[in-house]
């Protein structure tokens, strides 16, 4: 009888990802993901963009809190559900071993009413003496982690938009806004910036533009009269709480790859 043929290999894993899951495979994985202590040094420690980080603290707290059932209105009985968390933070050197920045990040597991976990992380803090910004460092450090986190199963990232060129920089790579008191936060400030540094028969076009956006990056990308972009000068500054989702084919996550295969066809 004829031979059979044999059947096609399984995709690799993270093959959706396209050339990007390569490196989320090289990436270390645990069963307790990112608060193995392994896998946080992995995920953290590093030379991106010729500065090194270095993680020297890690604080972890396991606990319960409570729950209620989210799809019965009339199931009000509290359960208590465990969470774990992890807070981990490290310098940042330059060449010559000097200390020329700081980071800090919140790992957060829970189980849900079902008994599902789920993790996301926060990036709580960054922060870059002035002389080495612009070199692409928190780009390669952020995409260090997040394949890191997708690996070991994080569902999202979360930060607040709010330290210098942070609120356009952060819509740049993919965050959004958390909810809509957030977009609002921004559009009240992108506002305040046309009044201030737009002359006045700019406002009603740049303000009808403004009115029409809905995500971050909407914002980041808007257009005087003569199509210059102005969303840096309308977001630098600005305070507002955002997240991306490590989901691929995201809208939070096309926007980011974009932005980082733009950057990085740059260097």
């Amino acid at each position: 009888s004829p031979t059979k043929p044999k059947p096609p290999p399984p995709p690799e894993k993270f093959s959706e990802w396209g050339e990007r899951g390569a490196e989320i495979r090289a990436a270390k994985t645990h069963a307790d993901g990112l608060h193995n202590e392994d896998v946080l040094k992995n995920t953290y420690d590093g030379t991106f963009a010729g500065l090194r980080t270095k993680t020297n603290q890690v604080n972890r707290h396991n606990g319960t809190e409570e729950t209620f059932n989210p799809r019965d209105e009339d199931d009000q009985v509290p359960r208590m559900q465990p969470f774990r968390r992890t807070n981990v933070g490290g310098e940042i050197l330059d060449a010559s071993g000097k200390a020329v920045g700081k980071w800090e990040r919140t790992i957060l597991s829970r189980d849900d009413y079902d008994g599902k976990t789920t993790t996301s992380v926060s990036h709580d803090f960054l922060k870059l003496d002035e002389n080495v910004q612009g070199g692409g460092f928190a780009r390669e450090f952020n995409r260090h982690a997040e394949n890191h986190y997708i690996a070991n199963g994080v569902n999202q990232v979360s930060l607040s938009a709010n330290i210098d060129v942070g609120g356009y920089a952060w819509a740049r790579q993919g965050f959004d806004f958390t909810n809509p008191s957030a977009r609002l936060d921004a559009q009240r400030y992108a506002k305040a910036r046309i009044e201030r540094d737009f002359p006045r028969a700019q406002h009603e076009a740049l303000m009808e533009k403004l009115r029409a956006t809905e995500h971050s990056w909407d914002i980041a990308a808007i257009t005087d009269e003569t199509g210059r972009v102005i969303g840096k000068d309308l977001m630098l500054g600005s305070h507002w709480h955002g997240t991306k989702s490590l989901e691929v084919g995201h809208p939070t996550q096309i926007v980011a790859e974009v932005a980082y295969q733009s950057k990085k066809g740059k260097k």
